[in-house]
């Protein structure tokens, strides 16, 4: 339960918190989110229509499916868990989609990008599918506890939080339509016969960043499983010692490496689409904002990520209850980055123990 003295804060604050998509974006990357559904509408030609139609295909099967598997039951439970289901089935949604309703000049190409978001998205549908049975909580995930008290706490209106659940809900359903589909149906309805150096170099960063991840979430099986034959799994912090030896050296390196993996992985992907995306920047009969949003939207669908797995549903939820129940957490957070496993000047890499509490988050038991 929140600590912490709750106000009302103004109206204009709380409808901002209501309508904020993501946890830490700048208000003018907010507007460019509910901006980039036009980019459908500007682009022309005969891969524009074809995108639009695409774009607007896949957007109704999301809505369709969302609607049953995510935004009825959090209606009805209160949970926001379900969208743990619903955002993976939506990219295996819009890999299908794109496959077969999206007609590009090189079917090899096609093949790459739905086959790897489909294998991408896949993988963590089954996941949550086996993980979550029977997909009845007795109380929601603990990010979205987080998300809660973050909530309450900017806007002192807990009885608005049905309607922050739907908004961050069907925000997801839209990412799929349009932040993270823009990409991928670029890259698969690229009219040019030929296959682009950077579409194989976008692929294999793709399948060296999914086997990055998964080798991240590999030792931290082995450290659960090492640190609760030990007795200590209640206190051990993986990535700290003793458990900072080469058995679980990716998270030496950066306190979620499974995350950067996963922000990896849409980079990846963001490579594929770079021809595509430069064609259409270039093509001399498209609008000026059919060529501007390509790069726009495209630098959205990384910083949504970044966002999201920093801020949103990914290393501040974990780490809010990690500082509370681990003694080492702190040291661990000093001496080691929260994503980037290497320094980046102008980028936080929250080295503040304590975070995020000391960031002005209130704790939660």
């Amino acid at each position: 339960s929140p600590k912490f003295t709750m106000t009302r804060a103004s109206w204009g604050t709380i409808l901002f918190r209501l309508l904020e998509p993501g946890a830490n974006l700048h208000p003018v990357e907010m507007l460019l989110v509910y901006l980039a559904p036009l980019w459908f509408l500007a682009v022309g030609g005969d891969w524009g229509e074809a995108l639009r139609a695409l774009g607007v295909w896949n957007a109704l099967t999301q809505l369709g499916m969302f609607l049953v598997v995510v935004q009825l039951p959090t209606l009805v439970t209160g949970h926001m868990s379900y969208v743990d289901i619903g955002w993976p089935l939506g990219l295996c949604v819009l890999a299908v989609n794109t496959f077969l309703y999206g007609s590009g000049g090189n079917s090899t190409r096609s093949l790459l990008v739905c086959g790897a978001l489909l294998f991408h998205g896949g993988r963590m549908f089954l996941g949550a599918v086996a993980m979550f049975y029977p997909y009845v909580w007795k109380e929601d995930l603990s990010r979205y506890q987080f998300a809660r008290t973050r909530f309450v706490e900017h806007t002192g209106m807990p009885g608005l939080w049905w309607m922050k659940q739907q908004h961050d809900t069907l925000g997801q359903c839209g990412a799929n339509s349009v932040i993270l589909a823009v990409p991928i149906m670029l890259a698969a309805t690229r009219p040019a016969t030929d296959l682009h150096w950077l579409e194989i170099v976008g692929f294999c960063f793709w399948c060296a960043s999914w086997c990055f991840e998964n080798l991240a979430d590999g030792q931290k099986m082995a450290f659960i499983g090492a640190a609760k034959k030990a007795g200590d799994i209640r206190t051990a912090v993986l990535g700290h010692p003793p458990y900072n030896t080469s058995k679980y050296g990716l998270w030496t390196l950066c306190r979620h490496p499974n995350y950067f993996g996963e922000w990896c992985c849409w980079n990846g992907f963001l490579l594929l689409a770079s021809p595509a995306a430069v064609d259409l920047v270039f093509d001399a009969s498209q609008s000026w904002p059919a060529r501007l949003g390509v790069p726009v939207i495209m630098y959205c669908t990384s910083r949504f990520f970044y966002d999201c797995l920093v801020h949103w549903t990914g290393a501040a939820p974990a780490e809010s209850r990690s500082v509370l129940r681990r003694p080492e957490f702190r040291a661990y957070q000093a001496t080691t980055n929260v994503l980037l496993p290497f320094p980046v000047p102008f980028v936080d890499h929250h080295r503040t123990p304590g975070w995020p509490s000391g960031a002005g988050v209130a704790k939660t038991k």
